[in-house]
């Protein structure tokens, strides 16, 4: 199946879905979820929702957005007791703990300079918040230990262009201050 900018898209193997921001190749899909976060995605991962295929090609960043915003409109229904009730899937109560460590990444790191370790850390990174949001997990740890800091500095930079999330020093009776927690959703 071809995917076009603009189409709105839900997954084969989980609740969710949201609307085709670009499409990158044949099998990398760039969407926007429900909560507002962009994905990248295996086009064999997604399917078009019914009725809700772009007529025509989307050409400005700023049509995505109210198209996306009318579809989440349309999410909401009136129950019987005229209670708005948005039917999106809430997000769980689980969590998951990422040790960012380059031992726990890579089994032999000698002779990578420090800037190629900091980018795998961060790549890393972006992966398991991509899973998190995909998953619906309810908050994520990531354990970046205490080092000179630039890596929590790096992790908490990004985390500002999340929307829908808030941050804050994990637990520091268990991680010292080598760690920051992600509170997502429902979490807030």
């Amino acid at each position: 199946m071809s995917f076009r900018k603009g189409d709105r898209v839900a997954f084969l193997d989980e609740k969710g879905g949201g609307i085709v921001v670009s499409v990158q190749g044949r099998e990398s899909i760039l969407i926007r979820l429900d909560e507002g976060v962009e994905v990248m995605v295996s086009a064999g991962d997604i399917i078009l929702v019914p009725g809700n295929r772009a007529v025509t090609s989307v050409s400005a960043e700023e049509d995505v957005s109210v198209q996306a915003e009318k579809l989440r409109r349309e999410n909401f229904k009136t129950a019987s007791r005229g209670k708005t009730v948005h039917n999106a899937p809430r997000v769980s109560a689980a969590s998951m703990e990422v040790d960012l460590h380059i031992e726990e990444l890579l089994d032999d790191f000698s002779g990578l300079s420090n800037a190629v370790i900091i980018d795998i850390q961060l790549s890393h990174f972006e992966k398991m918040m991509n899973r998190a949001f995909l998953e619906r997990f309810g908050s994520v740890v990531f354990i970046h230990g205490v080092g000179n800091g630039r890596l929590k500095s790096e992790i908490r930079k990004r985390l500002k262009d999340y929307p829908g999330i808030l941050f804050r020093d994990a637990n520091p009776a268990r991680f010292g201050s080598g760690a920051t927690e992600v509170l997502l959703g429902n979490n807030l």
